[in-house]
């Protein structure tokens, strides 16, 4: 028997003995033994959650382990990369081919660098508002690089930085 069909039997043994359709003794006993019933499921259901809680916790804690280790592989790839890339601008190398790999120098797209944003935001705001995105404000760097390509804006420069490269065969 389910959980609401003992609580449905309880509210219409209570229901039967409010109209004197039963007596004492046959609503205590009912009564009785359908709140045994009743513990009896509350109880496995409560052992029940117990379980689903205690695989939460592990999946959570299994989650934090894998987002650890994610991150220490991630460290040490770029710390690999950074090691390699040192490497070949010490020897003036800018491209390596083996049977299995080609690490290389890639240009990667310019990028705007702000000296101090806070002065920036100030001297945008009362001069040039369509540089600015208007969230927390926030620079519209798009529109800037554009602006940068033609004019200097004290304070901030045009860049272009290289990272490395690795191709699997």
């Amino acid at each position: 028997m389910k959980l609401y069909e003992i609580d449905e039997k309880i509210l219409n043994l209570m229901r039967l003995y409010e109209n004197e359709e039963i007596d004492l003794d046959t609503y205590i006993d009912t009564m009785s033994s359908l709140e045994f019933e009743q513990n009896k499921k509350i109880d496995n259901i409560a052992c029940y959650i117990k379980q689903l809680v205690a695989e939460e916790k592990a999946l959570k804690e299994e989650i934090d382990n894998l987002t650890k280790r994610r991150k220490t592989k991630q460290k040490a790839i770029k710390n690999l990369k950074d090691y390699v890339a040192y490497s070949m601008i010490t020897n003036g190398t800018d491209r390596i081919e083996t049977s299995r790999n080609i690490v290389s120098f890639r240009n990667n797209a310019e990028k705007v660098v702000i000296d101090d944003e806070e002065e920036f935001l100030k001297y945008a705001m009362e001069y040039h508002e369509e540089w600015l995105n208007y969230k927390k404000p926030d620079i519209n760097k798009t529109v800037l690089k554009e602006y940068l390509k033609n004019d200097g804006i004290y304070g901030v420069s045009l860049i272009r930085e290289k990272t490395i490269q690795i191709k699997w065969k």
